[in-house]
């Protein structure tokens, strides 16, 4: 694994500010969670709500919502590098595609924990990036789902050419596990941001995962 990247899921422009700004000094990306009270149980700052003006990163948007192809423009417009669509929510995944590249959006696709890897064939060629969910997503601080490792290698032999990311219950004791399983990226929000002390404890994580 060559990434840990912070997953920011929040309601608030000031704690996304705050977040991002924490995270600068380390990393090159970060994830904002994109969710309308519809797809998950929770609603989160909406993409139009991004403020201009944000510390420069890598954004990426993990759209959990209803309907992702009405986002991506604001996307574009708020400055996000790579969209995230759940294929739960996709009817066409060449009319999705087809939209973000011609917005000039990085490619990704995410699936749920119970969404068979399977259902990532219509994009294993094309998508830059797939995301496989660990926790039920919508909201921080749960469990990690062992079963995730597993379906790490499922997913690269469908899309040899993507990244592999795994958001959800990333911490310390799992996240080697993550990455001897071949995960590109781990995305990590509550473990990151603890007790306020993101320095401490992205240096324990990144330690943890080359053990």
């Amino acid at each position: 694994m060559s990434e840990i990247m912070p997953a920011i899921l929040t309601a608030s422009v000031e704690d996304l500010r705050k977040k991002i700004s924490q995270a600068k000094p380390y990393v090159g990306w970060a994830q904002i969670d994109i969710a309308d009270g519809a797809f998950v149980n929770n609603k989160t700052i909406a993409v139009k709500d991004i403020p201009a003006g944000l510390p420069k990163m890598q954004l990426e948007a993990h759209l959990m919502v209803i309907d992702p192809a009405a986002e991506l423009s604001a996307c574009k417009a708020a400055g996000i590098k790579r969209a995230i669509v759940h294929v739960e929510t996709v009817a066409d995944p060449e009319k999705i595609l087809d939209a973000m590249e011609r917005l000039g959006l990085q490619t990704g696709v995410a699936i749920n924990p119970e969404t068979p890897v399977k259902q990532l064939t219509p994009y294993g060629k094309r998508v830059s990036l797939i995301l496989l969910m660990s926790v039920h997503p919508g909201f921080q601080a749960q469990s990690f789902i062992p079963a995730t490792l597993g379906r790490i290698k499922q997913a690269r032999s469908l899309a040899p050419d993507a990244l592999i990311e795994v958001d959800g219950g990333v911490k310390r004791d799992n996240i080697g596990s993550i990455a001897r399983a071949g995960a590109d990226i781990a995305a990590v929000g509550s473990a990151l941001y603890a007790n306020d002390a993101f320095k401490e404890n992205y240096e324990a994580l990144v330690a943890s995962m080359t053990i």
